[in-house]
């Protein structure tokens, strides 16, 4: 059993009490599950011994039984993807009959993701189904939003997405084809990002001292000294597939396709990546994945058509779109692109954060800046007057607040797409919002801030054009000519060359011990766990041998050695002579 986590953003919607929006906070709830390496076996047999065509009666059997822990899963929640299993001797199990639809798509990462379960650790920074179908529904939510009122929403919801009573028409699960390689967010050295990773990465420094760094900006809060949050690299993959029964109204009334349902997911899915992102941050450009295809949807507009198929399915009178403060398709902001030769998603994500810091700046004292999200401090930043403000002019800091609410959530969103040659173009969208804090007034600053974003991100691709234009992998590829002064981040060791390492706190999910290698920052388990001596504490640098390393993902095993084994030496070292007998050095803690 392992602990497991979901977050229900929209508490007083799902209750009936309220409209869903962004200003709710969510409420975590944490249950254990069985964890996904568990195999089981089932036996299916007769209960006596009979002729022929009973005997068949078992093959039938399993037949439901294999098709049941597939396609439906078995426990909680299967529709968000738990509780489903997958057949040794028949991994792709096709779905029998004409009764459902399905849709296969490839997630691709292009942004660093904060993803994270219930331990926030190394081991659960991936995608999990419920956070995928979280953030489906709410997209869903903006393709209708205008059009229905909150009750009627939330009725056309439940027969796509479930409710607690009743499950949905439609289940999303995903298998990872390339597993994500995870490291932790520690770029920070104190208000500046450290030398290596500036020099790696060809970064900028911020035009004056009162400008924070545009990539610490964005990410607010994931590098905090004492809960660094962990991050998935691009290039991580998943496949999500989408399958659709026939649907039902709460009522029992006239039934829905299931193709009907399945182009909803495939709309909500296809917005998500062209306009959103996956895990914390997502809204400022992390988490971005590629863009992917669906036969029936080239633009916004498609979305719109298949939601008002789908109202007229289930028999919803179409109707003038209305002002809503949830978001909605219908008040969304014309899409900014501009395409850049940045392939380096830190210099990019960097770029972005100066421009969209520079419109912040030159709006600083206006009450008006509640339109980008709330709580927002203006003024300040200090009470007291300081030495070089004017007394005359002096305002004490003002928190901005939406009333009632006590938060709500940026309605500007940033996107990273990379192109056929990964070279990545930066989309911003912008849902104005009546509670932000009216209606005008929301449209008008998200439509200021959309035209600076567009200047300024054009000059810093026309004055910015020759850096960036590698990705971090190809900086840290051995092939090249500048991977050396790269910093640590290329220093890669050989498989069964003798490494200093330190030991870690965090452990495997069996409980084994797990090493960073310094030089490379590469994390990875000690395989012979069990070697490791009873005295060893987290902290300790100790010498191990490297089992296993791979370049292009970035991962790596270490190995315990044996007592009296030099191996093989670090290049341009001398061979050592037994280190590894005597106790780990103990290293300095933190």
């Amino acid at each position: 059993l392992e602990p497991d986590i979901v977050n229900n953003h929209h508490a007083e919607y799902y209750g009936g009490a309220a409209e869903p929006g962004d200003w709710e906070d969510p409420i975590p709830v944490y249950f254990l599950a069985v964890s996904a390496d568990a195999t089981f076996d089932f036996a299916v047999s007769l209960r006596s011994a009979s002729d022929d065509a009973r005997s068949r009666l078992a093959d039938l059997a399993l037949e439901w039984l294999r098709g049941a822990l597939v396609h439906e899963g078995a426990g909680a929640k299967t529709n968000a993807g738990y509780g489903r299993f997958r057949l040794k001797d028949d991994p792709a199990l096709p779905v029998p009959g004409r009764a459902r639809c399905t849709a296969r798509h490839t997630l691709t990462l292009a942004t660093p993701a904060f993803l994270a379960g219930a331990a926030q650790q190394r081991g659960d920074c991936d995608l999990r189904p419920a956070t995928l179908r979280g953030l489906l529904r709410w997209w869903w939510r903006t393709m209708h939003a205008a059009h229905l009122d909150t009750a009627e929403l939330r009725r056309l919801e439940t027969v796509v997405w479930g409710d607690a009573q009743s499950g949905g028409a439609l289940s999303v699960s995903i298998a990872g084809d390339v597993a994500a390689t995870v490291n932790r967010f520690d770029f920070k050295d104190r208000y500046r990002p450290k030398r290596e990773f500036t020099r790696a990465h060809d970064l900028q420094s911020p035009p004056n001292a009162n400008m924070t760094q545009g990539l610490f900006y964005v990410s607010y809060g994931m590098d905090e000294r004492d809960r660094q949050r962990h991050y998935a690299e691009p290039g991580a993959r998943w496949t999500v597939t989408l399958t659709a029964r026939q649907g039902h109204l709460p009522e029992g009334e006239r039934p829905v396709a299931a193709a009907e349902i399945l182009r909803q997911g495939e709309a909500a899915l296809w917005l998500l990546c062209r306009y959103g992102g996956i895990g914390s941050k997502s809204r400022n450009g992390f988490g971005s994945c590629a863009d992917i295809e669906v036969a029936s949807i080239v633009g916004i507009d498609d979305c719109k058509r298949h939601a008002a198929a789908f109202r007229r399915a289930v028999g919803v009178a179409e109707r003038p779109a209305k002002p809503v403060r949830s978001s909605s398709l219908e008040e969304m902001l014309p899409p900014v692109e501009v395409e850049t030769p940045w392939k380096d998603w830190w210099f990019a994500i960097d770029q972005l954060g100066f421009a969209a810091q520079v419109f912040a700046r030159e709006n600083a004292h206006r009450d008006d800046k509640a339109a980008l999200g709330l709580p927002r401090k203006i003024h300040g930043p200090r009470r007291e007057l300081m030495r070089h403000q004017n007394r005359d002019g002096h305002k004490p800091p003002k928190t901005l607040s939406a009333g009632h609410h006590r938060r709500h959530a940026a309605p500007v969103h940033y996107h990273l797409s990379p192109l056929a040659d990964g070279a990545l173009t930066i989309r911003m969208i912008a849902f104005p919002s009546s509670a932000l804090p009216d209606l005008d007034t929301s449209r008008k600053v998200l439509g200021d801030l959309r035209a600076r974003l567009q200047t300024e991100l054009a000059e810093r691709v026309r004055t910015h054009a020759s850096r960036g234009t590698r990705t971090p992998k190809q900086l840290a590829a051995p092939s090249d000519p500048g991977a050396g002064s790269a910093g640590p981040s290329s220093a890669l060791p050989q498989q069964g060359e003798r490494v200093d390492a330190v030991l870690l706190d965090e452990k495997t999910k069996k409980g084994g011990w797990k090493a960073k290698h310094e030089t490379s920052g590469l994390q990875g388990p000690i395989q012979n766990a069990a070697a490791v001596p009873g005295d060893a504490e987290p902290g300790q640098r100790v010498d191990l041998v490297v089992a296993f390393v791979n370049r292009n993902r970035r991962e790596i095993a270490f190995r315990w050695p044996a007592a009296g084994e030099a191996g093989p030496a670090r290049p341009g070292a001398p061979a050592r002579q037994g280190r590894s007998a005597r106790r780990p050095r103990q290293g300095r803690r933190g």
